[in-house]
């Protein structure tokens, strides 16, 4: 290790640099079915077009603005980081094979009928996965402070993370019984924040004042 340096070592800057180049191929790849689209409709007007994509547009939006989200997340966590492990390299690596993958189950979502129940379950699964690979690294460097720059407290509230779990979990069973309901159920996700100030306040011994 590096004693008392604030500089990252260079494994967790290349493996930062990694993950950057990784979410941000995949957030391209999730425009590719909307363009080849415009091939398949020659002579199409744009509303028309649009109109053929919606579900796939729909789809797309949502997936890249769930990317940006666990790419914020991801740096916040590595801000903290100075030195790798092996276990935060394996987690980083699921959570990698997740930002990969999710494109697949992004372009099911937007073309299968939408009473397919595989395709929700396989879009849930796969942000369940990647949301519990960052929730693991969150709680490697909760508690290793070896692993983390001098100053940085560790401490980051792993409520959050286990709400949103918590949500993905009940969208991904009531995607088995009612795969609209449970797609729908993501918007639980917009106030899963909120829930989890409530939770982390109440968890306090002051009651949060």
């Amino acid at each position: 290790m590096d004693g008392g340096t604030d500089t990252p070592s260079r494994d967790v800057t290349r493996l930062v640099n990694l993950s950057d180049a990784v979410v941000a191929i995949a957030a391209t790849l999730l425009v590719l079915p909307l363009v080849d689209q415009i091939d398949s409709m020659p002579g199409a007007t744009v509303a028309e077009m649009l109109g053929d994509a919606g579900r796939q547009f729909g789809a797309f939006v949502l997936s890249f603005v769930v990317v940006g989200r666990f790419w914020l997340i991801h740096h916040g966590v590595f801000n903290d980081v100075r030195e790798m492990t092996g276990t935060l390299f394996w987690l980083n690596l699921v959570w990698l094979i997740g930002i990969v993958f999710l494109p697949y189950p992004t372009e099911l979502i937007g073309v299968v009928d939408s009473d397919d129940v595989w395709a929700p379950v396989l879009y849930i699964g796969t942000l369940a996965v990647t949301t519990l690979a960052g929730l693991g690294m969150d709680a490697v460097i909760a508690r290793s402070p070896e692993i983390r720059h001098p100053g940085a407290v560790g401490d980051r509230d792993l409520v959050s993370g286990l709400v949103t779990v918590a949500v993905l979990l009940l969208a991904l069973v009531l995607a088995l019984v009612a795969p609209r309901v449970g797609m729908a159920s993501l918007l639980l996700l917009v106030v899963a924040p909120a829930v989890s100030r409530l939770l982390s306040r109440g968890r306090r011994p002051d009651g949060g004042r």
